[in-house]
């Protein structure tokens, strides 16, 4: 009897042996056994970066700006993603024919054309101040030779026949502008806007939209 008892006591003994054993063998480095831990679900929001296809000198002049092709130039490009730097002989704020003001925001003797993939220069009454202004001429001259785009429209033309760079170019511009043109050795044409390789050209504010166009697709290439 007694050793009966003694063994239904070892018996029971090792059962219980056995199950703590396999309690703990889920707490080895191959399978742990602890209670999950509660995940973070908190992300710190990351801002997207703002689109830029790069910088666009958009020259325009002191007063008297022809807004309806600023404006065209401005939408069309800023649409992109480009970073467009508006420039004027003053560097101060630029009014235009129906009144408005363009914020101006670096002023052309300050400008560096390496900056740039490309210029535009707007037209309007204004412009006449740069027929004659070295400082732009050079900036044209530079950006012409590395074969970047430059673009002008209305009388503006007549500002890329005075830097020496339509020699041989077709070209169009104001109708009240061609001779200056043709003076400069340009091909004059007939036609609302031109291009001819890196040179874009058009002839005044009925023009805008579709200049403004040409100038985009040019850039795009």
């Amino acid at each position: 009897m007694i050793n009966r008892q003694r063994l239904f006591t070892a018996l029971i003994t090792l059962i219980a042996l056995a199950i703590t054993l396999t309690l703990m063998a889920g707490c080895g480095d191959g399978d742990t056994a602890t209670a999950p831990q509660e995940q973070s679900h908190e992300t710190t929001p990351v801002e997207p970066a703002a689109p830029t296809q790069g910088k666009v000198l958009v020259v325009v002049a002191d007063s008297d700006v022809n807004e309806t092709e600023c404006n065209a130039v401005l939408q069309v490009l800023s649409g992109d993603g480009y970073d467009l730097v508006v420039a004027n002989a003053s560097g101060e704020d630029a009014t235009g024919d129906r009144g408005n003001v363009y914020p101006i925001d670096i002023a052309i003797a300050e400008t560096d054309p390496g900056d740039y993939e490309a210029m535009v220069l707007v037209g309007g009454t204004g412009m006449i101040e740069y027929f004659e202004h070295p400082a732009l001429h050079a900036i044209v001259q530079e950006m012409d030779a590395a074969g970047k785009t430059v673009a002008a429209i209305c009388i503006a033309p007549v500002i890329l026949a005075n830097a020496g760079i339509l020699q041989g170019v077709e070209a169009t511009v104001s109708s009240s502008r061609r001779d200056a043109l043709a003076d400069a050795g340009a091909v004059v044409v007939d036609e609302p806007v031109v291009a001819d390789g890196n040179i874009i050209t058009g002839w005044g504010p009925d023009a805008a939209d579709e200049f403004a166009q040409e100038v985009r697709k040019a850039l795009g290439e």
